[in-house]
């Protein structure tokens, strides 16, 4: 994400970096459900038909269908799509949840917006440990 921290200042910038959050994640989540998705069901066809007998186009390309399986499944693998398609999804809901909550609050409040920030804060660093690699 491109901010680490939350702002320093008043309710107008955090509204600004949790909306960018929300959005964010929003864009990663979809992004990452249509790669997981659309990976998978490529692999289950594409084993499906390497596998066909009695079908002239699988089983002339049979050993490149295999390749594109194995090829697929190690980019799947490499890109964690499915864990990062969860991550994302789940921290979508954690930020959303967060934005309803500064919504709700009086923008002079300084305790109420300290413990906003310091969430997102928080949020921010469990979010990042969760999507990059170890």
């Amino acid at each position: 994400m491109e901010t680490a921290t939350a702002p320093a200042s008043g309710y107008a910038e955090l509204t600004k970096a949790i909306d960018d959050s929300v959005r964010y994640t929003s864009n990663r989540a979809y992004l990452f459900g249509f790669l997981y998705f659309g990976v998978r069901t490529f692999l289950i066809i594409a084993a499906t038909c390497a596998s066909a007998k009695g079908i002239k186009f699988p089983e002339d390309h049979a050993a490149m269908l295999s390749l594109l399986v194995a090829i697929g499944t190690a980019l799947d693998t490499l890109y964690r799509t499915q864990a990062r398609y969860r991550e994302n999804f789940l921290a979508n809901d954690r930020f959303w949840g967060l934005q309803q909550d500064l919504a709700g609050i009086v923008p002079s409040d300084a305790d109420a917006l300290k413990k906003i920030r310091e969430r997102w804060n928080a949020m921010n660093d469990q979010y990042g440990k969760a999507i990059l690699p170890e």
